[in-house]
């Protein structure tokens, strides 16, 4: 099979993009767009320069830390949050120059997304298309998501995985078979 898409991923914090299948390009670029969805309401370019709360960034030289505060359920939240995957600034800090992540871009914040991924276990299992496995691993990392007790409203599973189904059907559009040859008449 053959992706006709172009990689993203900042493959190279992975493993070289050649080592990727096409089913586990197309399993991560889903889990991410979830993620996005659950965290900013879209999966949408406009994501890449939401704020925590409310309104946007306009540069991507670096995260923005800006701070926000909003009532959350019963408590006063203050936050950094930013971006497709609502980074906080700590995050970006501690990852960064380790990835040699030199802006905030949509390939950064993939980037970093990835590796939050990675870092919780749960890259294996996005890969291997065990979705609720996945899910559960990162909840740690972002609130939308079960298993945490941040206590701010996470996603069901079920919606988790509607949007998962849906994205990754839109990309399996993009894998067509490879013609082992051509045949002349």
């Amino acid at each position: 099979m053959v992706l006709l898409e172009a990689t993203i991923l900042g493959a190279t914090l992975l493993k070289p993009a050649s080592a990727l299948t096409p089913y586990q390009y197309i399993r991560i670029r889903a889990f991410l767009d979830t993620v996005a969805w659950a965290e900013v309401g879209t999966v949408e370019p406009s994501g890449y320069q939401a704020l925590v709360f409310q309104g946007k960034f306009s540069s991507f030289t670096t995260h923005p830390k800006i701070t926000q505060c909003a009532w959350v359920g019963w408590r006063w939240t203050c936050s950094t949050a930013a971006g497709r995957y609502q980074v906080m600034d700590y995050e970006w800090e501690r990852w960064h120059v380790v990835l040699k992540l030199k802006d905030f871009s949509p390939r950064s914040q993939d980037a970093l997304a990835i590796q939050l991924i990675k870092e919780k276990g749960a890259l294996p299992d996005v890969e291997a298309g065990k979705f609720e496995s996945a899910a559960c691993k990162v909840g740690a990392v972002w609130a939308s998501f079960p298993c945490n007790s941040y206590e701010q409203h996470p996603k069901s599973i079920s919606e988790l995985k509607a949007i998962y189904w849906q994205q990754l059907a839109k990309y399996q559009k993009f894998l067509i078979p490879k013609p082992t040859r051509w045949l002349a008449d």
